[in-house]
């Protein structure tokens, strides 16, 4: 299920892109956007903003009439990861200070001359604030002050990334381990009802399950690294073209991998993780490690002794830290003693950062259904 504002205006410019996404009236006569126009528009603008330093998780201001553009800013910062902070357009300058500066906000995006005076006027008291964007240039001309611009010029700006950036997205090839658990996070998530995922495939099951799946991925592959005619083989290729800044995301099932790699000076110290915490269907599926004994084990009770020892809160938290080798514990815990829990506390830079659920994992019937309709749709290209 689509549960952002970008997943659905991305959904409605593949199904209508000609259809009316907004009507705005100029000079008396009404002005039509298309859904492709409006996705467009807020990739651009992402794409400015993005180049402008604008970060996950941040603030930005916007204020403003009911105008596309600025519900585009909007789409485009949350496009990013980030906060828009829609503002009262009637009200006083001295009334923006403080969400302003509660929410340490460095982007302001504006209609016109009205809100840039506003912007202008408190910036003293508001140093943080380094860049205004406005969208009606009318009476502007001869402003000149520092971090001022035109939301056009943002747009061409965006225009330019977008075009020298295309296809930073992928996912390893199936029956790859990571590819195929693509596969599955992503039928969680789109399969009209995600239960009849808990049993055993049948064909008839098989395809009103995944017809979600495919539709997406017909969309999505063209947007994709190489327009989705290939694709990575493992995650490990996608930490590298990560790294050289070939894609713009990499998969992994190790909360701490970004951690790790910034350890291991693989990838710079902006990197971040993330998980699925928000929508209707928030969670990750989980990747389970299992210490098995073979039936016909020579020395069952040294085994068990070997188990013990790699489950002990010792050698779970040595287990964790980046510096050997940075994978996150099995255990839980709010039940360990208080100097271990603070051992595996620490956050190192790059780590998840954020509690996310963990989802089941489809019945393993599906796995062999899956990667087998992926390579007779995609795999010969």
């Amino acid at each position: 299920m689509l549960t952002t504002f970008p997943q659905l205006l991305l959904k409605h410019a593949a199904e209508r892109p000609t259809a009316p996404a907004m009507r705005e009236k100029e000079y008396g006569i009404w002005q039509t956007h298309s859904w492709a126009d409006m996705a467009a528009l807020v990739e651009h603008v992402a794409c400015g903003l993005h180049q402008a330093g604008l970060t996950r998780g941040e603030h930005m201001i916007i204020v403003g009439a009911n105008r596309p553009r600025l519900y585009a800013t909007m789409l485009a910062a949350q496009s990013l990861g980030a906060i828009p902070v829609p503002l009262y357009q009637d009200a006083v300058a001295t009334e923006c200070v403080f969400p302003i500066n509660n929410a340490e906000v460095r982007f302001a995006v504006v209609e016109d001359q009205e809100q840039v005076d506003k912007m202008l006027e408190i910036r003293e008291q508001c140093p943080q604030l380094q860049h205004v964007y406005y969208d009606d240039p009318r009476g502007l001309r001869n402003y000149d002050q520092p971090g001022l611009g035109g939301l056009e010029e943002l747009v061409g700006a965006g225009q330019a990334f977008a075009k020298a950036h295309p296809g930073r997205v992928s996912y390893p090839k199936p029956p790859d381990f990571h590819g195929t658990t693509f596969l599955k996070q992503l039928l969680l998530g789109l399969a009209p009802d995600a239960a009849v995922l808990q049993k055993p495939v049948d064909p008839a099951t098989f395809v009103t399950a995944t017809a979600p799946l495919w539709a997406y991925l017909d969309t999505l592959h063209p947007l994709q690294w190489r327009q989705g005619k290939a694709f990575p083989a493992s995650a490990a290729d996608m930490h590298r073209m990560l790294a050289d800044g070939e894609l713009a995301l990499s998969i992994t099932f190790n909360p701490n991998e970004g951690a790790n790699l910034i350890a291991a000076k693989q990838l710079p110290t902006t990197a971040y993780s993330f998980g699925f915490t928000g929508g209707s269907k928030p969670g990750t599926i989980g990747n389970v490690h299992f210490v098995a004994i073979p039936v016909n084990a020579s020395a069952v009770a040294g085994a068990k002794v070997f188990a013990n020892f790699l489950l002990s809160p010792e050698a779970q938290a040595r287990k964790a830290d980046v510096a050997v080798w940075g994978d996150g514990t099995v255990l839980k815990t709010s039940l360990l003693p208080a100097d271990v829990q603070a051992r595996m506390a620490k956050t190192p830079p790059g780590a998840l950062a954020e509690a996310v659920p963990t989802l089941p994992e489809p019945h393993a019937s599906w796995v062999e259904a899956l990667e087998a309709e992926w390579l007779k749709r995609y795999g010969a290209r």
